[in-house]
């Protein structure tokens, strides 16, 4: 008898799809391929059924079988369903690890775990001693935890396993496989299509969610869920994106379907399911729906895949998710809500097939349904980094591009992430080098080690380790930061210090009691975990702080949030200016707004948004920011001119960040200091502040006429601002006797631009290339240098008996004459004055000799006298014209 039939007859198991691939998966345990891969559809059976077959294989006798779940509900759910086919109690032969909460014994060889715990697991036993099987379920929701937990399980494997194989099984519903077919080549791939019953899908696109408020998205749920209802019997689920909608639309339906009752007499009964909820709240949303109840389950997308909802057969999709998104330019998370992908749609319309046949209501258009992207994107790609970097460090990695990941971290979030660790003191300043692929380098430090013994992220565990002799306060902070925000709106204010007063039972807010126990519960484990390191934090190279104030616990592991008041907006908040550069704001009904300085704990935004928005913060005070952060205040010296002002600025400036703390004037500068500060600003602002007149213009064209006609001589060539490194050391004596900027006006830039050539080059120029030149009639006529050509602007009868265009430059520049009339007015232009007296002077003389008829117009011009006077002068002067 195989294997596979004997763990059939032992076991009384559901018929489930998964016992058809029972052989084939038995035959892929039992080969030599260290890395199997499963695609098998919801509900198919291979969470519970696969480990307790793995248990009965040879290859896995007597050692430990690990399954990694995403989410505490689905870890505790898959303990206690193997433990029922078992028929035994949980922590038995099964068991389970989650967070504050075990049950576990010698005798259990399936620990189903999250994948948090089990990173821990890791960096304790990197050689996982006892495990033959480690199990990724889920794998394709792509957590940060699952990603790291495979890429340390993969070296672990690498480095410890040569002699004692260690076997790791990749399953999901929806598997990208051709991804994971690219990173182990040399995997099996098993597949099961499920027995999914059929699941009419309907659209209704007029019911869109998408970009919806709160009370318009209640409203449009209340018609779809009239819609469904209809169709047939069995429980509702419906996925919403959020916490938040869940809650707000949960409580309109229940009022508004309280009387509803079908054919049968059953009521409605609404259960809402999100990650935040307690646990014994989540199971009642995934049980069955009692006698006389028809339930109607209100989730996030925690429901598409990890958990099994008992009786469901009617699926309203929102088709929205939320997600956070870090954002590598400001150090922080954004909330993103977006569209789902097709493949999530695929699993949550799944959702109603499973024990029938079902009906799935999309609230999009099919049309939308077609421009939805494939698969989500995995959380590596768009979160923060820093619990990840510093356990990679931590196992020993010097760089992430030293593990083997599905997808490679961004390279912009992990610089940010050991920016932010090397700034906590978790890593050693890595000297600004990097390592493969511009990833930087990482090496932990003593303190790091530490931060990574206390289960939460580095900010948090960084507060908590330095916060001698007010740890209470701190650990309530912590644990308060970890839970979503408790009161919420309800506050009124988004004063940290009023959820202290309502942890504490002081105040009068009833709300949410649920969360203050689990609150409360948090802030116990952690006092634990910090009396079990207790040793370590007293030899913490880290100089503890003596801070008090709530805010002066927050600086430490937010010195990058601390805020200034800025100004008032338009709109009534207050914008408040922030260490990291981000601006957010605050109502003016806050009281919190009064106040200049504040830590803003918890900061959301959205993509396209000016201002982030501050959601919990403290109120600030000097005292509080120096005990805190004395160590990382850079004190600077700005010396500038304000353009503003008009003057000259000289300051002590201190900053925490890119925050502005204090300024205050210098008492004394020396003058070549100011000199070069003022340089600075015209090297900014040259193009408003100095003043460039037509004979300085007329000198930089001359001057650059040179370099362009004579390249090969270096000639100095002008151009604006380059020039004015060359210009400072020639203007110094001038700028050090300016105070203000508008007597910039007055700086003398030709004599400084020719003080740039030598004696030599100058008359070199002034030969060449002069201001006039001489022209027939024996007067000096100025010349025009533009960027095109040289212009020579004469009245025609002054250039009577010239045959030729004059040229500079020994011909290498030819003059543009422009021919003027007696009156001064344009002629003609020309550069070739042969042809002009050959063609068009005739023409010019019909038509002007008439309206001036006191001037020369000679037939031959080139045999008349050049001259600017009439012909009555010329008598008088002894000269007569033809």
């Amino acid at each position: 008898m195989s294997v596979a039939s004997e763990c059939l007859a032992e076991l009384s198991l559901p018929d489930l799809p998964i016992l058809d691939l029972l052989p084939e998966l038995t035959e892929a345990f039992e080969s030599a391929a260290d890395t199997l891969i499963l695609q098998a559809a919801p509900g198919a059976g291979k969470t519970t059924v696969l480990p307790l077959l793995a248990l009965k294989l040879d290859v896995f006798k007597e050692q430990k079988i690990i399954v990694l779940e995403p989410r505490r509900l689905a870890t505790k759910a898959a303990a206690e369903r193997m433990s029922a086919l078992l028929g035994e109690p949980v922590g038995q032969t099964v068991g389970y690890r989650v967070r504050m909460e075990s049950r576990v014994s010698k005798r259990t060889r399936i620990e189903v775990m999250t994948e948090g715990l089990f990173l821990r697991r890791l960096q304790n036993d990197p050689e996982l001693e006892g495990v033959a099987l480690v199990i990724f379920d889920e794998m394709h929701e792509r957590h940060l935890d699952g990603d790291l937990a495979l890429a340390l399980t993969l070296q672990s494997r690498d480095i410890f396993r040569e002699e004692s194989p260690l076997k790791i099984l990749l399953m999901s519903a929806t598997l990208q496989s051709e991804q994971l077919k690219v990173c182990f080549p040399d995997a099996p791939l098993v597949r099961s299509e499920g027995r999914q019953y059929p699941v009419e899908v309907e659209y209704q696109g007029q019911l869109s969610l998408f970009g919806c408020y709160r009370q318009e998205m209640a409203d449009r749920l209340k018609k779809a869920l009239h819609i469904a209802l209809k169709k047939m019997p069995g429980s509702v689920l419906i996925f919403l994106p959020g916490q938040g909608e869940i809650k707000f639309c949960l409580e309109y339906l229940q009022e508004q379907f309280a009387q509803w009752e079908d054919e049968t007499n059953n009521k409605l009964f609404f259960s809402p399911l999100y990650g935040d909820l307690p646990l014994e709240k989540q199971f009642e949303a995934i049980s069955p729906a009692k006698d006389g109840l028809r339930k109607v389950v209100l989730a996030t997308d925690i429901a598409e895949s990890s958990l099994t909802i008992e009786g469901v057969t009617v699926v309203i999709d929102g088709g929205l998710k939320r997600r956070s998104a870090f954002d590598p330019n400001t150090g922080m998370n954004r909330l993103l809500t977006e569209r789902c992908s097709k493949a999530s749609s695929k699993q949550r319309a799944g959702r109603a097939g499973r024990v029938q046949d079902g009906y799935c209501l999309r609230l999009w258009s099919q049309t939308e349904q077609e421009s939805l992207a494939d698969h989500g994107q995995a959380e590596i790609l768009r979160a923060d980094l820093s619990p990840l970097c510093l356990q990679a460090a931590a196992w020993g990695a010097e760089c992430l591009d030293e593990l083997q990941w599905l997808d490679v971290p961004p390279v912009a979030n992990t610089r940010q992430a050991c920016d932010l660790l090397e700034s906590l003191g978790a890593f050693h300043a890595s000297q600004g080098h990097a390592t493969r692929g511009h990833f930087p380098s990482m090496q932990i430090s003593k303190h790091g080690e530490l931060l990574l013994q206390l289960p939460m992220h580095p900010r948090l565990a960084h507060m908590l380790s330095l916060a001698s002799g007010n740890q209470d306060l701190a650990t309530k902070i912590a644990a308060l930061l970890v839970e979503k925000d408790p009161l919420g709106q309800h506050a009124g204010s988004c004063d940290i210090e009023l959820r202290l007063q309502w942890l504490a039972g002081e105040s009068d807010s009833k709300h949410n009691q649920g969360a203050r126990h689990r609150i409360r519960s948090s802030v116990k484990q952690m006092t634990q975990q910090l009396r079990q390191q207790e040793a370590a934090l007293d030899s913490n190279e880290e100089e503890p702080r003596a801070v008090s104030s709530v805010a002066g616990l927050l600086l430490l592991a937010y010195p990058d949030r601390l805020a200034k008041r800025l100004r008032q907006h338009s709109d009534g908040q207050y914008i408040y200016q922030l260490s990291n550069g981000r601006q957010a704001t605050l109502d003016a009904s806050d009281p919190l707004s009064r106040e200049e300085f504040l830590l803003a704990a918890q900061i959301g935004g959205r993509k396209g948004q000016q201002y982030d928005r501050i959601h919990l913060a403290a109120a600030a005070d000097r005292a509080s920011i120096e005990a805190s952060c004395k160590a990382q205040f850079k004190t600077q010296a700005y010396i500038n001119w304000d353009k503003q002002e008009g003057r000259f600025l000289a300051e002590e400036r201190v900053y925490l960040g890119r925050l502005l703390l204090e300024k205050k004037a210098l008492k004394s500068v020396e003058p070549d200091v100011k000199s070069s500060a003022l340089m600075n600003y015209i090297r900014e602002n040259h193009q408003d502040c100095l003043v460039i007149d037509k004979n300085c213009q007329q000198l930089i064209e001359r001057i650059n006429w040179l370099h362009r006609l004579e390249i090969d001589k270096n000639h100095l060539h002008i151009q604006w601002p380059d020039i004015l490194d060359r210009l400072e050391g020639v203007l110094a004596p001038e700028l050090a006797r300016i105070n203000k900027l508008a007597e910039l006006k007055n700086l003398n830039l030709k004599n400084s631009i020719l003080a740039l050539l030598s004696w030599e080059e100058q008359q070199y120029l002034d030969k060449h290339l002069p201001v006039s030149i001489s022209v027939p009639s024996g007067a000096q006529k100025s010349l025009d240098y533009q960027s095109e050509s040289a212009v020579l602007a004469v009245k025609l009868q002054e250039m009577f008996g010239c045959s030729e265009s004059p040229k500079l430059l020994n011909g290498k520049l030819p003059i543009s004459l422009q021919l003027l009339s007696p009156a001064g007015r344009p002629l003609a232009v020309t550069q070739d004055l042969s042809s002009f007296w050959q063609n068009a002077y005739q023409d010019v003389k019909k038509e002007m000799k008439g309206r001036y008829p006191k001037h020369p117009w000679p037939d031959d011009p080139l045999q008349a006298p050049a001259t600017s006077k009439t012909k009555a002068a010329l008598a008088r002067s002894g000269e007569r014209s033809k």
